[in-house]
């Protein structure tokens, strides 16, 4: 994955030291503040440094992430009126403020963000003054609420973090795209062999979105032939032994993961069940062999399928279809 312009320029300042810093102060082009970079005098009131850090976190974490460096005042660009490093404002033992944000970095948004990254530097030309310069990740779990400057979310949009309308904050973190998945069945006799079924699972996906890095839970459960396995199609990976199974699953579970999207309007086989009927089994033929199914992908809630078969149902060869519910 492509590092982001962030973390690049975050990179950037930790190899350049405190000369990188000091070099974005009446640079040439100007070093503008902008979706991902913001400057803060280092002279804030200690009781401003809370909401301030706050609406930092939770702006940059809903975003893309961003920089954050103390100890810089922006001031308005004359020709373009957007704010730029303009003049030094130095922080008062930069290892001091390091440990106050480190400190109320837990407390700071809700949920809390991981990952946060921090560098000190001082100014030779002012002992003990210096810079703090801190890297804010894109969150996992958007949205990020500021909890010290009063529980508003933030987003940042271009050198400001703002807080967004309702519509905006659902088609940021509610995307209204979305992949409906079923399954389907059909069954046919085994080739070769008069008492040997076939049932193939076929994934249709009747949504606008694509689903991506889908991930099928299968438990089966119920009158189990003892001669029965499933087939695992192309385009699928069993990672089984990846994944830890649930105590309470019962019967055989297996997972399966798609390698390729599966588009709107399209479906795609997943595995066959095969099994063979004999005569022990007679006594169970109006029982149910049960497959529940739960499907995974990205931007989608879990959405669970179940299909029952009896013995009759199979030799009948009736086919069976099911629409998803969400988990």
């Amino acid at each position: 994955m492509k590092e982001s312009l962030a973390r690049q320029f975050f990179d950037k300042i930790a190899a350049g030291g405190v000369t990188a810093v000091k070099n974005l102060v009446n640079s040439d082009p100007p070093t503008f503040e902008n979706d991902w970079l913001d400057f803060k005098s280092g002279q804030c009131p200690a009781k401003e440094i809370p909401p301030i850090w706050s609406k930092a976190l939770s702006g940059f974490a809903n975003t893309q992430g961003g920089v954050l460096i103390w100890g810089i005042d922006a001031r308005k660009n004359p020709e373009t009126q957007i704010d730029c490093a303009g003049d030094f404002v130095l922080v008062d033992t930069p290892s001091r403020l390091r440990s106050r944000l480190q400190e109320l970095s837990n407390q700071a948004s809700d949920p809390p963000l991981s990952g946060i990254e921090y560098l000190t530097f001082e100014d030779l030309e002012h002992p003990g003054k210096g810079f703090v310069v801190c890297y804010i990740p894109e969150g996992r779990n958007k949205p990020y609420r500021a909890e010290s400057c009063e529980r508003n979310y933030f987003i940042r949009a271009g050198q400001s973090f703002s807080v967004p309308s309702p519509a905006l904050l659902r088609s940021l973190f509610f995307p209204q795209y979305y992949s409906n998945l079923w399954i389907d069945t059909s069954v046919h006799k085994a080739r070769g062999d008069n008492q040997g079924y076939c049932i193939d699972f076929v994934i249709h996906n009747t949504g606008v979105a694509s689903a991506k890095d889908l991930l099928v839970n299968i438990e089966l459960t119920g009158a189990l032939p003892s001669a029965a396995q499933f087939r695992l199609s192309n385009n699928w990976e069993e990672i089984s032994q990846l994944v830890d199974t649930p105590e309470h699953a019962k019967g055989l579970t297996r997972y399966y993961l798609c390698r390729k999207p599966i588009h709107p309007g399209v479906c795609l086989l997943v595995f066959s069940f095969d099994y063979r009927i004999v005569d022990g089994m007679a006594s169970a033929r109006h029982r149910s062999v049960v497959f529940d199914m739960t499907l995974s992908c990205e931007n989608n809630a879990p959405q669970h399928n179940r299909i029952e078969y009896t013995c009759e149902e199979v030799e009948d060869g009736i086919p069976k279809s099911t629409k998803s519910s969400a988990c």
